[in-house]
């Protein structure tokens, strides 16, 4: 099981603890440490940066020498939810 299953495993398993509680201020601290792991969970991680920035390299042409700009420019589309723009790249920014 990867990390983000597993986070969104023990999200579930935590909101059906809070389902079960008879005490309101503990089920909706529960519910809370549920949304925060669901929200960890959709964080993007070294693989999707990865994927994303050679995406960003093969389209801008393949230019040597810029990797940590293609990185760093894939980091923030992902962590941004800017998926919109898939043609974006260093260049034309």
């Amino acid at each position: 099981m990867n990390q983000r299953t597993d986070l969104l495993v023990k999200a579930e398993k935590y909101r059906g603890y809070a389902s079960r509680m008879n005490d309101p201020a503990t089920a909706e601290r529960i519910m809370s440490l549920a949304s925060e792991l669901e929200r960890r969970a959709m964080q993007p991680d070294e693989e999707d940066i990865r994927t994303r920035a050679y995406d960003l390299w093969k389209q801008a042409g393949e230019p040597e020498d810029r990797d940590e700009e293609f990185w760093l420019l894939a980091e923030q589309e992902l962590r941004n939810e800017d998926k919109s723009s898939t043609l974006r790249t260093p260049d034309n920014l």
